[in-house]
């Protein structure tokens, strides 16, 4: 069972919440839209994100209209009206009906949330409704966070089959830096022993093997190891070639 995670902590969810706000508000403002629905595809239990950032968006919704804030109030008026919105979280399979549906008597759709792998199939019944809207019927818009916005374009790391959450990625750094620094300790250890003049074990071998040996050869030029520990790091890379 996936750990919780807090989206709103993230760098990325203040933006998409300012988004979703803006067109909801764009929705009745700019278009007179009698009401809006915001929809959700539902995603797998992999999409970490996906599955968090629902709930979260329709919280804070109904948070801003309680405590009288935009896009539900302006200047401590009201101008929009809670109630004309609604929340549906159905499969990718039927997004194409029930865009017809969520926009009859001149509602719109704002599809919110969608997993990566379901863009390609949302945005193509997007296009579909809004090229041959039905009469009477709204349009439809998209807000839904990328991994752009989630990960900063860089790659994002697995879990399972899907994506870990940034306390996954600073845990997997602490494990790796304490992976090296523990293969430095055994190599300084490697190098005590050549300078006091023993020869190296098979166990010391191996460790400076595991570190890297071109990494660990290139620098052994360098002025932070002592001329005996040079001749060492030599005659190690002779012998476990």
């Amino acid at each position: 069972m996936s750990e919780a995670v807090d989206v709103r902590k993230m760098h990325w969810y203040g933006h998409y919440r300012h988004t979703v706000f803006n067109m909801v508000q764009s929705c009745f403002e700019d278009d007179g839209a009698s009401g809006v629905v915001l929809i959700g595809i539902q995603p797998t239990l992999e999409n970490v994100m996906t599955c968090a950032e629902w709930p979260c968006i329709m919280q804070d919704l109904q948070a801003a209209f309680e405590e009288k804030k935009a896009p539900f109030y302006q200047k401590g008026q009201r101008k929009l009206d809670f109630t004309k919105i609604n929340f549906k979280r159905i499969s990718i399979q039927d997004l194409g009906e029930e865009l017809e549906v969520s926009t009859r008597r001149s509602k719109q759709a704002i599809i919110a949330s969608c997993a990566e792998d379901h863009f390609e199939a949302a945005v193509a019944a997007m296009r579909a409704h809004n090229t041959s809207t039905p009469d009477g019927c709204g349009k439809v818009r998209r807000a839904w966070a990328t991994a752009e916005d989630v990960y900063g374009g860089r790659n994002h790391p697995p879990k399972a089959a899907g994506y870990a959450p940034e306390a996954d990625v600073m845990e997997r750094m602490q494990r790796e830096m304490k992976e090296k620094e523990q293969a430095l300790k055994e190599a300084q250890e490697a190098l005590r022993a050549a300078q006091a003049s023993e020869p190296a074990s098979p166990a010391e071998r191996q460790a400076v093997k595991s570190l890297g040996l071109e990494d660990l050869t290139a620098s052994a030029d360098s002025s932070m190891y002592s001329s005996r520990g040079r001749v060492f790091v030599k005659r190690l890379e002779q012998s476990l070639h």
